[in-house]
């Protein structure tokens, strides 16, 4: 039988991929049991996950503080870009109280 359908692809259901995956569960711990402490290679996954998830912990922490950072960089921006606007449209102003300050000569570029 074809699960496939016209227009979307190819569709399998899924299936198990080893019947005998829960009795090989059972096996390993029942061997785990009976040896009375846990395999090497069980304590290093279970060190390795406790690590990683420290590791996500402080990402997420960082990640916080980063978009914390951004708000404020954002609104630092905002409230020099309104700044530069008032200065500029006083400067524009005919009398008025803020004076343009002398520039440094700039050489000129080369093309």
């Amino acid at each position: 039988m074809d699960d496939r359908r016209p227009g979307r692809g190819s569709r399998r259901t899924p299936q198990r991929a080893d019947p005998a995956a829960p009795d090989l569960k059972n096996d390993f711990y029942a061997q785990v049991r009976a040896r009375g402490k846990t395999p090497d290679s069980e304590i290093r996954l279970r060190r390795q996950i406790v690590k990683l998830k420290e590791l996500r912990v402080k990402d997420a922490k960082e990640l916080s503080q980063l978009q914390t950072d951004t708000d404020h960089l954002v609104r630092a921006v905002n409230q020099l870009t309104v700044e530069n606007r008032q200065l500029r449209g006083a400067l524009s102003q005919p009398s008025s109280p803020v004076r343009a300050l002398p520039t440094q000569p700039r050489p000129n570029r080369i093309p």
